[in-house]
């Protein structure tokens, strides 16, 4: 956890500081697996929550892991204004699929691929003035966000120092359903629709100082090209 900005070290969107969360790599000493579940129910309706893990070893230098997740989780707030009870029903599919390939005693190679898809059918604010976990709109305020994105980071090892090139391809696609009819005081039904499709490009080169020395130096370039298509 780092107080920002940290751009040099971890690109844009860092002003306010960066959470750097290192997930395992692919282990080539054995096969991993792992499996959770978890269940459970508030005010009666029922939440399920299901991931799992599975490494394997393709060869003494090469290695695959894949890790995926699903939730589908009933809410607990009802909309009189489109007759749904409950509402903000949420629903979430992960995928994270990884190669890792030691190449030699200096060389690491490692490729990625993430996908999520997260759904909600409504909004979770509410009117106290309607009853408890209560609210009344038009339309469904629904939210999607679907995201897909590819890494490949190359590492070598010089000795006084480590060169790394992380070269990242995303791809989102949102879908936001948004009932403004309380800025007009409900007087007529108004709403909008917005899906703010985007690609992005990212390119980082970046060479880290690893000699024992009390001097410390990164050198490196960032280049991000990212179109935004609005609906």
């Amino acid at each position: 956890v780092l107080k920002g900005p940290q751009g040099t070290l971890f690109g844009a969107g860092t002003l306010a500081g960066a959470v750097r969360i290192i997930s395992n790599k692919p282990d080539p000493t054995g096969v991993d697996y792992k499996f959770a579940a978890d269940v459970g129910s508030t005010s009666g309706e029922l939440r399920q929550r299901y991931k799992a893990m599975f490494n394997a070893p393709l060869s003494d230098s090469v290695a695959f892991r894949m890790s995926a997740s699903i939730s589908d989780e009933e809410g607990w707030v009802s909309n009189t204004g489109i007759g749904m009870s409950p509402s903000n029903n949420y629903s979430s599919t992960a995928l994270k699929a990884a190669i890792g390939w030691q190449v030699n005693d200096q060389f690491t190679a490692d490729f990625t691929y993430l996908y999520q898809d997260n759904e909600s059918d409504d909004g979770g604010t509410i009117n106290p003035d309607l009853g408890e976990n209560t609210r009344s709109n038009f339309k469904q305020e629904k939210v999607e966000v679907e995201i897909s994105k590819y890494n490949m980071t190359l590492a070598y090892d010089l000795d006084f120092a480590t060169l790394t090139s992380s070269t990242n391809f995303s791809k989102t696609d949102p879908l936001q359903d948004t009932d403004l009819s309380a800025i007009l005081g409900g007087a007529f039904p108004w709403g909008v629709v917005r899906e703010d499709k985007s690609e992005s490009f990212v390119q980082e080169i970046r060479m880290v100082s690893s000699a024992d020395s009390k001097f410390d130096w990164v050198l490196g370039a960032y280049l991000q090209d990212r179109e935004v298509v609005e609906n």
